[in-house]
């Protein structure tokens, strides 16, 4: 197990963190990816490669990353601002800054797995 995995308090607390969802959900540039999708089966897959990410014990098939490539339309701005909830998620549930900062910089890799068009030099 990792110092990051530990210190935010394992499994238990991905899978409180992956509440992300909700935030999404909220988001009118993220919304319409999300609808007609089982939030239960997002929420359990993200928890699985969000534990990945910080080295706990679960691993993620993959699977989800490579089914929602397609569904962010693979667009880097859509990952940033799934990242940024999941930052404002961490800071929601009392994460020490440290410890989030150490979280996002496991997670932020993942979207080398999800993004294959990077902004455009118009952008």
């Amino acid at each position: 197990m990792s110092g990051i995995y530990d210190a935010i308090g394992g499994l238990p607390a991905l899978e409180v963190a992956v509440q992300l969802s909700e935030r999404v959900a909220e988001d009118s540039e993220l919304a319409s990816f999300f609808v007609g999708m089982d939030l239960r089966k997002l929420k359990s897959h993200l928890a699985a490669s969000l534990d990945e990410a910080v080295d706990g014990p679960v691993r993620d098939t993959g699977s989800t990353m490579r089914r929602g490539r397609g569904r962010l339309h693979r667009e880097q701005r859509y990952f940033d601002a799934v990242a940024h909830h999941l930052s404002g998620t961490l800071r929601d549930f009392g994460i020490d800054e440290f410890v989030a900062l150490a979280v996002m910089e496991s997670v932020l890799p993942l979207a080398t797995q999800i993004v294959s068009i990077r902004a455009s030099a118009a952008s």
